[in-house]
Protein backbone atom coordinates (compact mmCIF):
# COMPACT_ATOMS: atom_id res chain seq x y z
CA UNK A 1 0.00 0.00 0.00
CA UNK A 2 1.16 3.92 -0.81
CA UNK A 3 0.09 6.77 1.00
CA UNK A 4 0.95 10.60 -0.22
CA UNK A 5 0.07 13.25 1.44
CA UNK A 6 1.11 17.19 -0.56
CA UNK A 7 0.28 20.71 0.38
CA UNK A 8 0.24 23.82 -2.00
CA UNK A 9 -1.20 27.54 -1.59
CA UNK A 10 -3.80 28.86 -3.21
CA UNK A 11 -4.84 32.29 -3.14
CA UNK A 12 -8.86 32.98 -2.20
CA UNK A 13 -10.72 36.30 -1.77
CA UNK A 14 -12.66 36.26 1.39
CA UNK A 15 -16.25 36.66 0.85
CA UNK A 16 -16.64 39.39 3.73
CA UNK A 17 -13.85 41.76 3.54
CA UNK A 18 -12.98 41.15 -0.40
CA UNK A 19 -9.14 40.92 0.75
CA UNK A 20 -7.18 38.31 -1.30
CA UNK A 21 -5.30 36.09 1.39
CA UNK A 22 -3.48 32.66 0.49
CA UNK A 23 -4.20 29.55 2.21
CA UNK A 24 -3.15 26.00 1.80
CA UNK A 25 -5.03 23.00 0.45
CA UNK A 26 -4.21 19.24 1.04
CA UNK A 27 -4.40 16.27 -0.97
CA UNK A 28 -4.24 13.31 0.56
CA UNK A 29 -3.84 10.08 -2.13
CA UNK A 30 -3.96 6.42 -0.15
CA UNK A 31 -3.66 3.41 -2.96
CA UNK A 32 -4.84 -0.06 -1.40
CA UNK A 33 -4.58 -3.82 -2.90
CA UNK A 34 -6.37 -6.66 -1.24
CA UNK A 35 -4.96 -8.89 0.62
CA UNK A 36 -5.74 -12.05 -0.68
CA UNK A 37 -7.19 -12.24 -4.59
CA UNK A 38 -9.23 -15.57 -4.78
CA UNK A 39 -8.72 -16.85 -8.48
CA UNK A 40 -12.64 -17.15 -10.58
CA UNK A 41 -11.87 -20.97 -10.82
CA UNK A 42 -11.51 -20.92 -6.96
CA UNK A 43 -14.84 -18.99 -6.43
CA UNK A 44 -16.09 -21.32 -8.91
CA UNK A 45 -14.82 -24.41 -6.94
CA UNK A 46 -16.13 -23.30 -3.56
CA UNK A 47 -19.89 -22.47 -5.18
CA UNK A 48 -20.12 -25.59 -6.55
CA UNK A 49 -19.19 -27.31 -3.40
CA UNK A 50 -21.78 -25.72 -1.49
CA UNK A 51 -24.41 -26.21 -4.02
CA UNK A 52 -23.11 -29.91 -3.71
CA UNK A 53 -23.66 -29.70 0.26
CA UNK A 54 -26.94 -27.93 0.59
CA UNK A 55 -30.67 -29.73 -0.14
CA UNK A 56 -32.56 -28.65 -3.72
CA UNK A 57 -35.62 -28.32 -3.12
CA UNK A 58 -38.63 -27.99 -5.83
CA UNK A 59 -41.70 -26.35 -4.42
CA UNK A 60 -45.03 -27.72 -6.53
CA UNK A 61 -45.14 -25.40 -9.56
CA UNK A 62 -48.86 -24.69 -10.94
CA UNK A 63 -49.21 -23.18 -14.38
CA UNK A 64 -52.52 -21.78 -15.19
CA UNK A 65 -54.45 -23.29 -18.29
CA UNK A 66 -55.85 -19.63 -20.10
CA UNK A 67 -58.77 -20.66 -21.64
CA UNK A 68 -59.40 -16.83 -23.28
CA UNK A 69 -61.45 -16.25 -26.85
CA UNK A 70 -59.19 -15.98 -29.53
CA UNK A 71 -60.08 -15.21 -33.53
CA UNK A 72 -57.70 -17.57 -35.85
CA UNK A 73 -56.74 -15.94 -38.79
CA UNK A 74 -55.86 -18.39 -41.87
CA UNK A 75 -54.19 -16.10 -44.08
CA UNK A 76 -53.46 -18.28 -46.71
CA UNK A 77 -52.75 -15.47 -49.97
CA UNK A 78 -51.19 -15.56 -53.38
CA UNK A 79 -52.26 -19.36 -53.68
CA UNK A 80 -52.73 -18.15 -57.17
CA UNK A 81 -54.85 -21.93 -58.54
CA UNK A 82 -54.01 -22.65 -62.21
CA UNK A 83 -50.64 -21.48 -62.44
CA UNK A 84 -48.08 -24.00 -64.32
CA UNK A 85 -44.50 -24.19 -63.25
CA UNK A 86 -42.22 -27.46 -64.78
CA UNK A 87 -39.10 -27.94 -62.11
CA UNK A 88 -36.71 -28.18 -65.49
CA UNK A 89 -37.41 -24.12 -65.86
CA UNK A 90 -38.16 -22.77 -62.87
CA UNK A 91 -36.58 -25.46 -60.29
CA UNK A 92 -39.98 -25.99 -58.52
CA UNK A 93 -43.13 -27.84 -60.11
CA UNK A 94 -46.97 -26.00 -59.57
CA UNK A 95 -50.30 -26.91 -61.13
CA UNK A 96 -53.66 -28.10 -59.93
CA UNK A 97 -52.53 -30.77 -57.88
CA UNK A 98 -49.46 -29.42 -55.66
CA UNK A 99 -52.44 -26.07 -55.43
CA UNK A 100 -55.01 -28.13 -53.87
CA UNK A 101 -52.80 -30.58 -51.70
CA UNK A 102 -50.62 -27.63 -50.37
CA UNK A 103 -54.27 -25.63 -49.26
CA UNK A 104 -55.87 -28.12 -47.53
CA UNK A 105 -52.59 -29.43 -45.72
CA UNK A 106 -51.54 -26.13 -44.67
CA UNK A 107 -55.27 -25.40 -43.30
CA UNK A 108 -54.67 -28.61 -41.35
CA UNK A 109 -51.63 -28.15 -40.26
CA UNK A 110 -52.12 -24.54 -38.66
CA UNK A 111 -55.26 -25.69 -36.89
CA UNK A 112 -53.38 -28.27 -35.43
CA UNK A 113 -51.40 -25.89 -34.19
CA UNK A 114 -53.70 -23.35 -32.65
CA UNK A 115 -54.67 -26.42 -30.53
CA UNK A 116 -54.68 -25.42 -27.10
CA UNK A 117 -56.45 -22.30 -27.88
CA UNK A 118 -59.48 -20.93 -27.18
CA UNK A 119 -60.63 -20.32 -30.79
CA UNK A 120 -63.91 -18.97 -31.13
CA UNK A 121 -63.83 -17.61 -34.68
CA UNK A 122 -61.98 -18.49 -37.58
CA UNK A 123 -61.43 -15.97 -40.48
CA UNK A 124 -59.91 -17.03 -44.33
CA UNK A 125 -59.64 -14.79 -46.65
CA UNK A 126 -60.76 -15.62 -50.13
CA UNK A 127 -59.33 -13.86 -53.05
CA UNK A 128 -55.68 -12.07 -52.94
CA UNK A 129 -54.67 -13.70 -56.18
CA UNK A 130 -56.25 -17.23 -54.98
CA UNK A 131 -56.94 -18.08 -58.88
CA UNK A 132 -54.03 -16.94 -61.27
CA UNK A 133 -56.36 -16.70 -64.60
CA UNK A 134 -59.48 -14.00 -64.00
CA UNK A 135 -60.91 -15.41 -67.76
CA UNK A 136 -60.08 -17.52 -70.77
CA UNK A 137 -57.72 -14.80 -72.24
CA UNK A 138 -55.00 -16.53 -69.35
CA UNK A 139 -53.92 -12.83 -69.60
CA UNK A 140 -53.79 -10.76 -66.22
CA UNK A 141 -56.58 -8.40 -66.15
CA UNK A 142 -54.74 -5.01 -66.10
CA UNK A 143 -51.46 -5.11 -67.98
CA UNK A 144 -52.12 -8.16 -70.15
CA UNK A 145 -49.60 -10.49 -69.35
CA UNK A 146 -49.48 -13.98 -70.70
CA UNK A 147 -49.59 -16.67 -67.88
CA UNK A 148 -48.92 -19.87 -67.52
CA UNK A 149 -51.66 -21.74 -66.82
CA UNK A 150 -52.89 -25.47 -65.92
CA UNK A 151 -56.27 -26.51 -67.48
CA UNK A 152 -59.11 -24.63 -68.46
CA UNK A 153 -61.06 -21.96 -66.78
CA UNK A 154 -63.60 -24.51 -65.35
CA UNK A 155 -61.47 -26.53 -63.97
CA UNK A 156 -59.06 -24.16 -62.35
CA UNK A 157 -62.17 -22.57 -60.83
CA UNK A 158 -63.54 -26.04 -59.70
CA UNK A 159 -60.30 -27.24 -58.33
CA UNK A 160 -60.04 -24.06 -56.37
CA UNK A 161 -63.85 -24.19 -54.97
CA UNK A 162 -63.35 -27.50 -54.15
CA UNK A 163 -60.07 -26.98 -51.92
CA UNK A 164 -61.86 -24.25 -50.24
CA UNK A 165 -64.78 -26.53 -49.21
CA UNK A 166 -62.65 -29.03 -47.93
CA UNK A 167 -60.80 -26.19 -46.13
CA UNK A 168 -63.76 -24.62 -44.87
CA UNK A 169 -65.13 -28.49 -43.54
CA UNK A 170 -62.29 -28.80 -41.14
CA UNK A 171 -62.22 -25.49 -39.71
CA UNK A 172 -65.68 -25.37 -39.05
CA UNK A 173 -64.91 -28.45 -36.61
CA UNK A 174 -63.28 -25.82 -34.64
CA UNK A 175 -65.61 -22.50 -34.36
CA UNK A 176 -67.80 -20.82 -36.91
CA UNK A 177 -66.09 -19.33 -40.02
CA UNK A 178 -66.32 -16.33 -41.73
CA UNK A 179 -64.78 -15.98 -45.49
CA UNK A 180 -63.97 -12.46 -46.71
CA UNK A 181 -63.50 -11.33 -50.45
CA UNK A 182 -60.16 -9.67 -50.93
CA UNK A 183 -59.67 -9.06 -54.75
CA UNK A 184 -56.23 -9.77 -56.01
CA UNK A 185 -54.41 -8.35 -59.56
CA UNK A 186 -55.27 -11.61 -60.82
CA UNK A 187 -58.37 -12.95 -59.79
CA UNK A 188 -60.54 -10.06 -59.11
CA UNK A 189 -63.70 -11.28 -60.88
CA UNK A 190 -63.12 -15.18 -60.79
CA UNK A 191 -62.59 -14.61 -56.94
CA UNK A 192 -65.52 -12.64 -56.62
CA UNK A 193 -67.43 -15.57 -58.26
CA UNK A 194 -66.21 -17.97 -56.47
CA UNK A 195 -67.07 -16.25 -53.08
CA UNK A 196 -70.47 -15.66 -54.62
CA UNK A 197 -70.76 -19.40 -55.65
CA UNK A 198 -69.84 -20.29 -51.96
CA UNK A 199 -72.46 -17.56 -50.61
CA UNK A 200 -74.82 -19.83 -51.80
CA UNK A 201 -73.22 -23.30 -51.15
CA UNK A 202 -73.31 -22.37 -47.38
CA UNK A 203 -77.04 -20.47 -47.36
CA UNK A 204 -78.51 -21.31 -44.49
CA UNK A 205 -75.64 -22.38 -42.42
CA UNK A 206 -75.03 -20.72 -39.40
CA UNK A 207 -71.68 -21.59 -38.94
CA UNK A 208 -70.41 -20.40 -41.99
CA UNK A 209 -70.40 -16.43 -43.16
CA UNK A 210 -69.49 -15.27 -46.58
CA UNK A 211 -68.64 -11.57 -47.18
CA UNK A 212 -69.18 -10.60 -50.52
CA UNK A 213 -69.36 -6.89 -50.59
CA UNK A 214 -67.63 -5.33 -53.44
CA UNK A 215 -64.85 -3.25 -51.48
CA UNK A 216 -61.24 -4.50 -52.29
CA UNK A 217 -60.06 -3.52 -48.84
CA UNK A 218 -61.93 -5.02 -46.03
CA UNK A 219 -62.19 -4.89 -42.32
CA UNK A 220 -62.56 -7.49 -39.49
CA UNK A 221 -63.66 -6.38 -35.82
CA UNK A 222 -63.36 -9.32 -33.35
CA UNK A 223 -63.71 -7.36 -29.87
CA UNK A 224 -60.88 -5.33 -29.88
CA UNK A 225 -58.93 -5.60 -32.61
CA UNK A 226 -59.55 -4.25 -36.06
CA UNK A 227 -57.72 -6.36 -39.07
CA UNK A 228 -57.52 -4.78 -42.37
CA UNK A 229 -57.14 -6.74 -45.75
CA UNK A 230 -56.14 -5.67 -48.99
CA UNK A 231 -54.00 -7.25 -51.81
CA UNK A 232 -51.91 -3.69 -52.07
CA UNK A 233 -51.11 -3.87 -55.62
CA UNK A 234 -52.79 -0.25 -55.73
CA UNK A 235 -52.80 0.94 -52.55
CA UNK A 236 -49.35 2.15 -50.98
CA UNK A 237 -48.65 0.11 -47.97
CA UNK A 238 -47.25 3.23 -45.85
CA UNK A 239 -51.00 4.74 -46.42
CA UNK A 240 -52.84 2.15 -45.08
CA UNK A 241 -52.79 3.55 -41.62
CA UNK A 242 -54.34 6.35 -42.72
CA UNK A 243 -57.27 4.59 -45.21
CA UNK A 244 -57.99 2.56 -41.78
CA UNK A 245 -57.99 5.71 -39.26
CA UNK A 246 -59.94 7.35 -41.94
CA UNK A 247 -62.80 4.80 -42.60
CA UNK A 248 -62.97 3.04 -39.88
CA UNK A 249 -63.18 6.06 -37.34
CA UNK A 250 -67.41 4.96 -36.01
CA UNK A 251 -65.26 1.96 -34.19
CA UNK A 252 -61.75 3.51 -33.49
CA UNK A 253 -62.31 3.81 -30.11
CA UNK A 254 -63.50 0.51 -29.07
CA UNK A 255 -60.59 -1.02 -30.66
CA UNK A 256 -56.91 -1.53 -29.00
CA UNK A 257 -54.71 -3.29 -31.73
CA UNK A 258 -54.80 -2.75 -35.13
CA UNK A 259 -53.37 -4.59 -38.27
CA UNK A 260 -53.40 -4.78 -42.00
CA UNK A 261 -52.52 -8.20 -43.87
CA UNK A 262 -51.55 -7.77 -47.40
CA UNK A 263 -50.31 -9.67 -50.15
CA UNK A 264 -48.88 -9.18 -53.70
CA UNK A 265 -45.12 -9.71 -53.60
CA UNK A 266 -44.77 -13.03 -51.92
CA UNK A 267 -42.92 -11.70 -49.63
CA UNK A 268 -43.17 -11.85 -45.65
CA UNK A 269 -42.34 -8.21 -43.95
CA UNK A 270 -43.77 -6.81 -41.14
CA UNK A 271 -43.64 -2.76 -40.42
CA UNK A 272 -44.50 -0.99 -36.89
CA UNK A 273 -46.27 2.16 -37.00
CA UNK A 274 -47.07 4.22 -34.04
CA UNK A 275 -50.52 4.95 -33.44
CA UNK A 276 -52.22 7.74 -31.37
CA UNK A 277 -52.12 7.18 -27.63
CA UNK A 278 -55.34 5.43 -27.19
CA UNK A 279 -54.73 2.41 -29.63
CA UNK A 280 -51.18 1.59 -29.71
CA UNK A 281 -48.72 -0.05 -32.10
CA UNK A 282 -50.23 -0.69 -35.79
CA UNK A 283 -48.82 -3.81 -37.62
CA UNK A 284 -48.51 -3.81 -41.63
CA UNK A 285 -47.82 -7.19 -42.44
CA UNK A 286 -46.95 -8.53 -45.38
CA UNK A 287 -47.83 -12.28 -45.68
CA UNK A 288 -45.91 -14.96 -47.84
CA UNK A 289 -47.40 -17.65 -49.96
CA UNK A 290 -46.94 -21.16 -50.88
CA UNK A 291 -46.89 -20.82 -54.32
CA UNK A 292 -43.56 -21.61 -56.71
CA UNK A 293 -42.27 -19.58 -58.86
CA UNK A 294 -43.64 -19.55 -62.88
CA UNK A 295 -40.91 -19.00 -65.32
CA UNK A 296 -41.37 -14.96 -66.20
CA UNK A 297 -40.33 -14.77 -62.14
CA UNK A 298 -38.07 -17.08 -62.21
CA UNK A 299 -36.39 -15.50 -65.27
CA UNK A 300 -36.53 -11.93 -63.44
CA UNK A 301 -34.47 -13.96 -60.35
CA UNK A 302 -37.40 -13.47 -57.55
CA UNK A 303 -36.91 -15.35 -54.69
CA UNK A 304 -39.80 -15.56 -51.99
CA UNK A 305 -40.10 -17.79 -48.98
CA UNK A 306 -43.06 -20.43 -49.70
CA UNK A 307 -45.12 -20.49 -46.47
CA UNK A 308 -48.32 -20.21 -45.18
CA UNK A 309 -49.46 -18.09 -42.13
CA UNK A 310 -52.06 -18.27 -39.18
CA UNK A 311 -52.40 -15.39 -36.99
CA UNK A 312 -54.04 -15.40 -32.97
CA UNK A 313 -55.94 -12.76 -31.43
CA UNK A 314 -57.28 -12.58 -27.76
CA UNK A 315 -60.55 -10.84 -28.13
CA UNK A 316 -59.40 -8.32 -25.39
CA UNK A 317 -56.19 -8.29 -25.06
CA UNK A 318 -55.00 -8.03 -29.16
CA UNK A 319 -52.40 -9.88 -30.63
CA UNK A 320 -51.06 -13.38 -29.05
CA UNK A 321 -48.71 -14.73 -31.87
CA UNK A 322 -48.75 -16.47 -35.09
CA UNK A 323 -48.30 -19.80 -36.96
CA UNK A 324 -46.48 -20.86 -39.50
CA UNK A 325 -46.12 -24.13 -41.79
CA UNK A 326 -43.65 -23.78 -45.24
CA UNK A 327 -44.77 -25.72 -48.66
CA UNK A 328 -41.06 -27.70 -47.67
CA UNK A 329 -42.58 -29.33 -44.65
CA UNK A 330 -45.94 -30.14 -46.24
CA UNK A 331 -44.62 -31.51 -49.83
CA UNK A 332 -41.21 -33.28 -48.31
CA UNK A 333 -37.65 -32.56 -49.56
CA UNK A 334 -37.90 -34.23 -52.67
CA UNK A 335 -40.94 -32.98 -53.94
CA UNK A 336 -39.20 -29.56 -53.53
CA UNK A 337 -35.33 -30.11 -55.04
CA UNK A 338 -36.04 -33.73 -56.32
CA UNK A 339 -38.05 -35.53 -59.20
CA UNK A 340 -41.01 -37.21 -57.60
CA UNK A 341 -44.68 -35.15 -57.84
CA UNK A 342 -47.50 -34.91 -55.42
Amino acid sequence: KECQINNYPVSTKDPQTGEVTKVNQWQVRLKLKPRIVPSVHQAVEALVERVEQSEVYHPPVYIPEYRDAHLLELALVDHHFGMLAWRKETGEDYDLKFAEHLYVEAVKGLLSRARGYEIDQILIPIGQDFFHINDPSEQTPKNKNNLDVDGRLAKVFEVGFQAVIQAVQLARVVAPVVLRWVPGNHDPQTSYFLCKYLDAFFQGEDQVTVDVEPKSRKYHQYGRNLIGMAHADTEPEQELPRLMASECRQIWPDVIHCEWHTGHKHKRREIKYLAAETIGDMVVRRIPSLCARDFWHYSKGYQSERAAEAFLFNKQNGYTGHLAISAREILGEENITGNQSV
